[in-house]
């Protein structure tokens, strides 16, 4: 390959770098490290001296170097070419930064931020995300072998739940010595994604535009990990466009036993509970609940929407787009999984609760609603759903098998918790004068049947705990005598099929005077 060759190939590696967008170039940038710099130095210096070489021997009176293995000018240009064409493509291809170049990469990703180019930093924190995560989450093996040696804040080490005392704390002390106790490298990533998933337009358009990559860091542990996730979460529920809106209106299978089957194509939903786990150190719950709460204290006044006439919004696409519903089958979905994965955490499915408790202050129904419709305003639709859903939980330990399962055991599941959320929000309902006679007892009607249900299926263990917070504010507090009395009138309106002299509910009505 002569001289014009060459310049016209280092012409078109030019003009395809100008080609490339400004993210792009930084990209390519952020992959070079010094060595890249000093091999392409290299390859541009063989192929001039080969270019000169007769111009060099001209001036430098040695004997020339013979050519071997059938290589001459042309072949050997061409062969350097070749290799900067192919460095150039493997780093154009490639997703990690070298770790000299770190620093370079904090220096622009703060740089982006500060300019709000959020779809330049979306995209090189794509390509690159795995990396930085890999960074936060795992410590160096020096650093694991000073905390081995001489464990941090910890004067115990607890093995197999015995708790024995360090030995050789001196020895021990000095032999860390020789080991750094932290990593720079770590130290100054964290604070780096932290900066960047604290700022809100930048973790808006990373939860849009790479969903994938913002999930993954809500399971990161970094400074101020809980704000990120709380912005996560709390973007996902109050925005009707997000993902959590389209999947759980796709994820609606379920079977008999109240479980639900999760969609292959529901990214959101199956990253976060195929493994309960992940839900539990996520605790999803949280800013989804809390966000819940306000939602409903705003809807306060006649005119609010949700005490306006309920129109088939109980029937109808609308409430899809409503936070309270959408909130409702999240929680509905989340619990459903962890019951029938057995797990023995309760998911906070106490905010249930909370949720009826704004429902019924901000409920306000007008002179000119239709009292004698199934549900008069949408809050009655949404006191319904409430009531309905947490009825299933506890009608899940039904189709469930307790061998093995120790009094505590149950006591911690969330299908327990549930008996005793849905006697606590029953508790709500007959003690409110917002709702009409014929509600409270269409709703008591509904948590009769499952106790009932409960006592033939011999788990009469739950059907109690439904009835003791039937009757009292909290679980541990004395009984209410006026909810007593309430719930006795209530109780002479219930469908007679329903009345059943052994049944839990009329065994310990019985007891209290």
């Amino acid at each position: 390959m002569g001289t014009n060759g060459s310049l016209a190939v280092f012409a078109i590696l030019l003009a395809w770098y100008t080609l490339l967008t400004d993210e792009r170039r930084v990209d390519l940038k952020l992959r070079i490290s010094k060595f890249n710099i000093l091999f392409i130095i290299f390859s541009i210096s063989i192929i001039l001296v080969v270019i000169y070489s007769k111009v060099l021997l001209s001036f430098i009176p040695i004997k020339p170097i013979p050519w071997i293995l059938g290589f001459n000018e042309d072949t050997l240009s061409f062969t350097c070419l070749c290799i900067m064409i192919a460095f150039f493509g493997i780093k154009i291809l490639g997703n990690r930064i070298p770790k000299a170049n770190l620093t370079y990469w904090i220096s622009v990703s703060e740089k982006y931020l500060r300019a709000k180019k959020v779809e330049q930093l979306g995209y090189l924190f794509d390509k690159y995300h795995e990396q930085l995560f890999n960074i936060i989450s795992n410590k160096k093996w020096y650093v694991r072998v000073h905390d081995y040696l001489n464990p941090p804040l910890l004067p115990l080490i607890i093995d197999k739940g015995n708790i024995k005392k360090i030995r050789f704390k001196k020895i021990r002390r000095f032999l860390s010595k020789p080991f750094p106790y932290k990593d720079k490298n770590q130290e100054v990533i964290q604070l780096n994604i932290s900066k960047l998933l604290k700022s809100k337009p930048f973790a808006h358009h990373l939860i849009d535009a790479h969903p994938h990559v913002a999930m993954k860091a809500t399971c990161l542990r970094f400074r101020d990990n809980d704000e990120y996730n709380t912005n996560f979460f709390t973007y996902l529920i109050s925005s009707q466009n997000s993902n959590i809106y389209r999947e759980l209106r796709d994820n609606q299978n379920r079977s008999y036993t109240g479980e639900y089957a999760l969609d292959e194509s529901n990214a959101l939903l199956n990253f976060y509970l195929n493994d309960i786990r992940t839900a539990i150190d996520v605790g999803i719950w949280k800013p989804v609940g809390d966000y819940i709460v306000s939602y409903i204290k705003k809807q306060k006044g006649s005119s609010s929407f949700y005490n306006q006439p309920d129109n088939y919004f109980s029937s109808s696409n609308e409430r899809w787009d409503c936070p309270i519903f959408v909130g409702l089958v999240f929680f509905d979905v989340m619990i459903s999984t962890a019951i029938f994965k057995r797990s023995k955490h309760h998911m906070w499915l106490m905010y249930y609760r909370n949720f009826l408790k704004e429902i019924i202050e901000s409920h306000e129904m007008s002179g000119s609603i239709d009292i004698n419709r199934e549900f008069p305003i949408r809050f009655d639709y949404l006191i319904f759903e409430l009531i309905y859903n947490c009825n299933i939980w506890a009608g899940a330990t039904e189709h469930l098998s307790y061998d093995g399962w120790t009094t505590e055991d149950k006591k911690q599941s969330p299908e327990y918790f549930a008996s005793t959320t849905l006697g606590g929000m029953m508790y709500l309902i007959i003690t409110s004068d917002k709702l009409q006679r014929k509600q409270k007892t269409y709703l008591l009607e509904v948590i009769i049947k499952r106790m009932n249900s409960l006592d033939q299926e011999n788990r009469s263990f739950y059907s109690e705990e439904i009835f003791n917070n039937l009757i009292r504010p909290y679980s541990f507090s004395a009984i209410d005598a006026n909810a007593v009395n309430e719930l006795r009138k209530l109780y002479k309106g219930v469908d007679h099929v329903l009345k059943i002299n052994t049944s839990t509910f009329e065994v310990e009505l019985s007891k209290i005077p």
